[in-house]
């Protein structure tokens, strides 16, 4: 697999295309996003059973989210 992959993505449906093509090891993922938001791109993936999942590190300017991305075993959460 790749080490670095570099893509941006405009919305969370595209997020989960780029996931699901590339399986990187980790992904930083922005809680707020158009079309879904980080925790639907992280269902979505689940539900599709893509394997292996990649850690997942939420990225926000709100901290409300915090506790709901621990509960969905994100590996941090970092505010910008």
């Amino acid at each position: 697999r790749q080490m670095c992959i570099r893509d941006r993505c405009g919305n969370g449906a595209e997020a989960v295309e780029q996931i699901m093509a590339q399986s990187p090891d980790v992904v930083f993922l922005d809680v707020e996003m158009p079309v879904m938001d980080g925790f639907t791109v992280l269902k979505t993936l689940q539900d599709r059973g893509h394997q292996p999942m990649p850690h997942i590190i939420f990225v926000t300017a709100y901290d409300q989210y915090a506790l709901n991305a621990f509960e969905v075993n994100a590996l941090d959460y970092v505010l910008k």
